[in-house]
Protein backbone atom coordinates (compact mmCIF):
# COMPACT_ATOMS: atom_id res chain seq x y z
CA UNK A 1 0.00 0.00 0.00
CA UNK A 2 1.07 3.44 -1.03
CA UNK A 3 2.73 5.28 2.40
CA UNK A 4 0.57 8.56 1.26
CA UNK A 5 -2.76 6.36 1.24
CA UNK A 6 -1.95 4.30 4.63
CA UNK A 7 -0.85 8.16 6.35
CA UNK A 8 -4.34 9.42 5.27
CA UNK A 9 -6.11 6.40 6.23
CA UNK A 10 -4.34 6.56 9.65
CA UNK A 11 -4.75 10.08 10.34
CA UNK A 12 -8.47 9.39 9.54
CA UNK A 13 -9.04 6.90 12.33
CA UNK A 14 -7.47 8.95 14.46
CA UNK A 15 -9.34 12.11 13.69
CA UNK A 16 -12.69 9.95 14.15
CA UNK A 17 -11.64 8.57 17.46
CA UNK A 18 -11.35 12.32 18.36
CA UNK A 19 -14.66 12.98 17.04
CA UNK A 20 -15.94 10.37 19.09
CA UNK A 21 -14.34 10.61 22.22
CA UNK A 22 -15.61 15.03 22.16
CA UNK A 23 -19.26 13.49 21.53
CA UNK A 24 -19.40 11.73 24.51
CA UNK A 25 -18.59 14.55 26.63
CA UNK A 26 -20.82 17.09 24.66
CA UNK A 27 -23.84 13.82 25.59
CA UNK A 28 -22.66 13.99 28.98
CA UNK A 29 -23.44 17.34 29.11
CA UNK A 30 -26.19 17.44 27.59
CA UNK A 31 -27.24 14.32 29.81
CA UNK A 32 -27.21 17.17 32.71
CA UNK A 33 -30.40 19.10 31.50
CA UNK A 34 -32.39 15.89 30.89
CA UNK A 35 -34.14 14.25 33.53
CA UNK A 36 -36.84 12.42 31.90
CA UNK A 37 -34.53 9.98 29.61
CA UNK A 38 -31.11 8.48 30.36
CA UNK A 39 -29.91 7.30 27.30
CA UNK A 40 -28.47 10.65 25.50
CA UNK A 41 -26.04 10.50 22.75
CA UNK A 42 -24.42 12.36 19.98
CA UNK A 43 -23.21 11.71 17.24
CA UNK A 44 -22.45 13.88 13.52
CA UNK A 45 -25.85 14.20 11.16
CA UNK A 46 -24.08 15.52 7.69
CA UNK A 47 -25.55 18.61 6.73
CA UNK A 48 -26.53 19.37 10.74
CA UNK A 49 -22.94 18.32 12.41
CA UNK A 50 -22.76 17.55 15.95
CA UNK A 51 -26.13 16.55 17.02
CA UNK A 52 -27.90 15.75 20.33
CA UNK A 53 -29.54 11.99 19.93
CA UNK A 54 -32.04 10.98 22.11
CA UNK A 55 -34.25 7.78 21.22
CA UNK A 56 -33.74 8.63 17.43
CA UNK A 57 -34.14 12.24 17.43
CA UNK A 58 -31.64 14.60 16.84
CA UNK A 59 -31.83 18.10 17.48
CA UNK A 60 -28.43 20.19 16.67
CA UNK A 61 -26.21 20.78 19.65
CA UNK A 62 -25.80 24.25 19.22
CA UNK A 63 -29.70 24.48 19.01
CA UNK A 64 -29.78 22.01 22.35
CA UNK A 65 -27.91 24.59 24.34
CA UNK A 66 -29.55 27.83 23.89
CA UNK A 67 -32.91 26.03 24.61
CA UNK A 68 -32.05 26.36 28.10
CA UNK A 69 -32.14 30.01 27.55
CA UNK A 70 -35.26 30.06 25.45
CA UNK A 71 -36.82 28.26 28.35
CA UNK A 72 -35.36 30.29 30.77
CA UNK A 73 -34.50 27.20 32.88
CA UNK A 74 -31.64 24.08 33.00
CA UNK A 75 -33.81 21.25 32.33
CA UNK A 76 -35.31 20.79 29.00
CA UNK A 77 -38.57 19.18 28.86
CA UNK A 78 -39.59 16.25 26.34
CA UNK A 79 -42.38 18.18 24.29
CA UNK A 80 -39.53 21.31 23.67
CA UNK A 81 -36.87 18.82 22.76
CA UNK A 82 -38.91 17.02 20.08
CA UNK A 83 -40.07 20.38 18.77
CA UNK A 84 -36.73 21.47 18.44
CA UNK A 85 -35.34 17.95 16.42
CA UNK A 86 -34.23 17.90 12.40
Amino acid sequence: MNDKIFNKIKRAGLKYDECLSACSKVAKEAQKHIDWNKDVGCCYAPGDGICIEIEAHLCPATRFFELMEFVGNDMIDEKTYLSNCI
